[in-house]
């Protein structure tokens, strides 16, 4: 099994059940269609810093809950290591819409971490095709978490 470097760059996770340990866990069977070793980095940011990076890179003047930044340029570093990217993570959004949803925090948490490192592997959800394929790998990725599927109308 190749061993990926997940960097959470920034303190945050202030529910009981989210420990970077879990995290790392979720991008990890996330990337497990890598070839390579990967890195991502993880960060957590305000509100008001996700709106601004939301508007600035995505032209849409609201915060969001998370933004995947994928890195360009060479596919590997001096140590064979591809740079995949960066996840920015707004907690506070993902915990207000975990309630709002009435979702676990820890299954909505998982969701989006999942969501925003199939981002960074180049899946996409701008037609209902690449919909359809992102959320159906989602779906799967969660199942082996045991967390029921996000998009089930009964789930939200």
């Amino acid at each position: 099994m190749i061993e990926h470097n997940i960097n959470i760059m920034s303190p945050f996770l202030k529910h009981a059940d989210l420990k970077p340990a879990t995290i790392k866990k979720w991008v990890i069977e996330t990337l497990a269609e890598c070839k390579q070793k990967c890195s991502v980095g993880i960060s957590n940011i305000s509100i008001n810093e996700m709106q601004e990076l939301n508007k600035k890179f995505r032209k849409m003047d609201k915060p969001t809950n998370i933004l995947a930044f994928p890195f360009a340029g060479s596919d590997f570093s001096e140590n064979d290591e591809k740079q995949l990217g960066e996840l920015v993570i707004c907690e506070r959004i993902i915990l207000e819409e975990a309630k709002s949803q009435a979702k676990s925090i820890t299954d909505h948490f998982a969701h989006i971490i999942i969501h925003g490192t199939l981002h960074l592997l180049g899946y996409i959800h701008e037609s209902d095709d690449n919909a359809t394929m992102m959320e159906n790998k989602e779906i799967e990725i969660l199942k082996k978490f045991n967390i029921d599927n996000p998009y089930d109308q009964r789930n939200i």
